[in-house]
């Protein structure tokens, strides 16, 4: 009887071993990183540690300093293309212009005159069309007043800088076709795309509003 018992105790023994294996591993494998980690951190070397822990953190704060630096490196040097137009019934003159008014200055790499789905480098050969599409001829302007920019492709404009796109002036005798030729110059668009000094990149389209 008494081994009977016996074997019944071990039998039980072993039962419980197999079941709560996991949770021994698991009391094991925590109690030997707690250990390890005694080893590591200890009174002489806690020091050493909460130094390398200011480091990391330090290294992280200048990371950070670094990305919102260049934030504020980029807003401080950031160009702002404006377009501008003029216009006169009285006088018959026409003038609109581009202005950098950022803080940095732009290079374009794309320029483009588009009237009724023709695409154009220049504005000469455009305003000739709305010329001929209002049945205008040269005497109906006054005499060196028109103006033409030349391709702004490439081309890179400094702060403060203006740039003339097109700007003409009608003698009295055509003043009645100033009409005529705002609402074409309505079908002009301008497409452009330009980038900084970071090379990020804009784009967008200017139209005439009479």
């Amino acid at each position: 009887m008494f081994l009977e018992q016996e074997n019944i105790k071990i039998i039980v023994n072993s039962i419980s071993i197999e079941g709560g294996g996991s949770l021994i591993e698991s009391f094991n494998s925590s109690s030997l990183l707690f250990v390890h980690l005694r080893e590591i951190i200890t009174p002489s070397n806690m020091f050493q540690v909460f130094t390398f822990l200011v480091a990391i953190f330090a290294v992280f704060l200048s990371w950070v300093s670094i990305r919102e630096s260049k934030k504020a490196n980029i807003l401080s040097i950031k160009p702002l293309l404006l377009f501008r137009q003029q216009t006169s019934s009285k006088t018959g003159k026409v003038k609109f212009y581009i202005a950098n008014k950022g803080l940095g200055p732009l290079t374009f790499e794309k320029f483009e005159f588009v009237y009724n789905g023709g695409i154009e480098k220049k504005v000469m050969p455009v305003f000739r069309r709305i010329r001929l599409q209002c049945n205008l001829e040269d005497s109906d302007f006054v005499e060196n007043s028109r103006v033409y920019t030349y391709p702004l492709e490439g081309y890179s404009m400094h702060v403060q800088e203006e740039k003339t796109l097109l700007r003409f002036q009608l003698n009295n005798k055509s003043k009645e076709d100033f009409r005529a030729i705002k609402e074409e110059l309505k079908k002009l668009d301008i497409h452009y795309s330009y980038i900084d000094l970071f090379n990020n990149k804009v784009e967008g389209t200017f139209k005439l509003t009479y």
